[in-house]
Parts: C-alpha cells; structure tokens; sequence
C-alpha cells in the first residue's frame, strides 16, 4: 500500500518515536529506517509543502524520486504576496491552471519529459 510520509511520521510519533522534526538529518533518519525496514526501490513522487529538509534528504536517499511541491502550499505562498484585493482572481486563475481540462495534459507531459524535477 502507498503511505505518505508525513502520516509515516505521525505513526513513528505516535509510537513513542523520538520526536520529529523537519530538518535534513530527521527526514534522512526516517526515509533510511523505511529502506531498513524493507521498502525496495524508490518512491515514485514526493510530494510537499517547501520544507527544504525533506527535498534535500530525499536527494541523499532517493535520488531518482521526483518531487512535487504541493498545490495548496504553492498557491497559498503567491497568494500571500499579493494585495488581498487581487487575491481572489488570482486563486482563480491558478486552479484553472492547476486543475482546468488541460491540466491533465501539462501533468503527462512533466511526467514523460522528466522536467518535474
């Protein structure tokens, strides 16, 4: 079954784990427990909210995993950069591009292309 690795995180928490946090080394120490444990190969897609730990940690460990940065938290940080008056056209805008009826065709040409990356 395929397992996000926040809700990995939450689990090793919930476990009495030793605290997680969003560094480099705590996403190191968790992605080569997952490999100890027995998950072969590599993950297909990362993806996350910008934390540079993960990214990086995942490159040491992963490195022919793609990356993703997540829509919401991509959205959210332009949003956050523009004046509140803009703000709805602009959301508006960016789902027509993230989830309009050629967003399907930009994904499986990233996909294809390795341009994801």
């Amino acid at each position: 079954s395929s397992w996000a690795f926040s809700e990995i995180s939450t689990l090793r928490e919930s476990r009495g784990g030793s605290g997680f946090r969003e560094s480099e080394a705590c996403w190191k120490e968790l992605l080569t427990g997952l490999r100890e444990r027995g998950l072969r190969g590599s993950p297909k897609l990362a993806v996350g909210d910008g934390a540079l730990g993960l990214w990086k940690a995942l490159s040491a460990v992963y490195p022919e995993c793609r990356q993703q940065r997540c829509w919401v938290h991509k959205t959210l940080n332009v949003l956050n950069a523009l004046p509140k008056r803009m703000q709805p056209k602009v959301k508006a805008a960016l789902h027509a591009d993230a989830f309009g009826p050629k967003a399907l065709e930009a994904h499986q040409w990233i996909w294809e292309t390795g341009t994801g990356r």
